[in-house]
């Protein structure tokens, strides 16, 4: 079953931990587009899942989990947790960044599902970056 244009109705981000110029011109830790090319985003099918609390730290927070579909790029399924993450833009303008944790080839070579997840609580916060 080939995935359809029509279900890839949402746009992200995908981005990887590089070493970027920052404003003075120095060499830092940071996050650049894996697609740079589409400066809108690549094309994508949010699924969600099911959302959680639990405890980081003395908090509790609540964590929604979202798989998103994509069409297969090969570097797609060289995506690991610690090195890379994704964007989306809600409805509402504000930008939400999620935890990869995994990627699934669908079929064969028909198209990428992203395993990720997101503070459910407040929908503008990040969830704590992984240490460089």
């Amino acid at each position: 079953m080939a995935m359809r244009t029509g279900q890839l109705d949402r746009r992200v981000t995908l981005q990887r931990r590089a070493r970027v110029q920052d404003g003075t011109g120095d060499m830092v830790d940071g996050w650049a587009d894996l697609y740079p090319e589409q400066p809108d985003g690549v094309p994508a099918q949010k699924i969600e899942g099911p959302a959680a609390e639990r405890y980081v730290g003395a908090q509790l927070i609540a964590v929604a989990a979202t798989v998103f579909r994509l069409r297969y790029f090969p570097a797609l399924l060289e995506i690991f947790p610690d090195t890379h993450r994704l964007l989306f833009r809600t409805p509402t303008g504000a930008v939400r960044t999620y935890l990869i944790h995994g990627a699934v080839e669908i079929g064969r070579r028909e198209g990428v599902a992203l395993a990720c997840a997101a503070r459910a609580e407040n929908p503008d916060s990040d969830l704590p970056d992984p240490e460089p």
